[in-house]
């Protein structure tokens, strides 16, 4: 049997969890829809009286929703825009004329999963991290 070569272990595992790090990135990128191709200048506002204000002068503002995310696309003093609503509650939906109020709103699906994504990549860099702990504290 060939000797396993440990100090080779953590070099492999980082270039491993890299590489499934760009693989997840990338499908995500191709699972979004295109709206169409027009570059925008993105504005994300963390306060309702803000994103009221800036869609007050946004020149034919259309809401989008992707993946339960809610957006408005337009032209802001001629250029095009994407407006983004960060905080919690008064959100795009709100605005137009949609929408509850923010205690009963809660979390939206996106958040969600990516709590759960996130918890799951905790887990196994955990039971990882523990493994390899044990592996390398293991006399050989």
């Amino acid at each position: 049997m060939p000797p396993l070569h440990l100090h080779r272990l953590p070099r492999l595992l980082r270039a491993m969890s890299l590489a499934i790090c760009l693989a997840l990135v990338q499908a995500a990128a191709w699972a979004a829809p295109w709206l169409d191709g027009t570059p925008r200048i993105a504005i994300i506002s963390a306060f309702p009286a803000e994103m009221n204000l800036l869609l007050a002068r946004v020149q034919a503002p259309r809401p989008h929703v992707v993946n339960g995310v809610t957006f408005a696309t337009g032209q802001l003093q001629g250029k095009p825009v994407v407006l983004l609503h960060s905080g919690k509650g008064g959100g795009l939906s709100d605005m137009f004329g949609g929408g509850m109020g923010a205690a009963a709103q809660g979390s939206t699906v996106v958040e969600k999963n990516l709590d759960r994504i996130t918890v799951g990549f905790a887990v196994v860099f955990g039971f990882t991290s523990l493994g390899l702990g044990l592996l390398m504290s293991t006399p050989t």
